[in-house]
């Protein structure tokens, strides 16, 4: 009995383990769905961030066959790196890229830009960073 219980057990944790974790932010893209998962998480003044994104079909299932890109920005602090957009790495229907460092406390925003079968869509994400204490 003790032995089936561990076996129980340990077989609900590896499952929890291996599945994916839906979390994060989602986001609408006309007829897709866009996951954005960072880590931090939440970000951090002082820290670059990775980004994982899923892009989802109206069925749930992951898209390889996009582009997605990403910038960001502080609104109403002009800064040269602002027009600057990040290709996001395309991998097992996710795509995986990093910011530059997050270097003031304030707001943000991520703005991604998603192209997927001719269709382009530009997404923004807005956060606000706290100073560490």
């Amino acid at each position: 009995m003790t032995y089936r219980f561990l076996f129980i057990s340990l077989w609900l944790v590896l499952i929890g383990a291996c599945s994916e974790q839906p979390g994060g932010t989602v986001l609408h893209a006309g007829d897709y769905t866009v996951r954005i998962n960072t880590d931090p998480d939440p970000l951090e003044v002082g820290e670059k961030a990775q980004f994982l994104v899923s892009i989802l079909n109206q069925d749930g299932q992951n898209i390889d066959n996009c582009r997605a890109e990403f910038r960001q920005y502080m609104p109403g602090m002009e800064m040269s790196q602002d027009s600057v957009f990040v290709e996001l790495v395309a991998g097992n229907g996710r795509y995986q890229g990093q910011s530059s460092e997050f270097r003031m406390g304030g707001d943000w925003v991520l703005e991604f830009k998603i192209a997927c079968a001719g269709d382009t869509q530009v997404l923004k994400m807005e956060q606000t960073l706290e100073w560490p204490e």
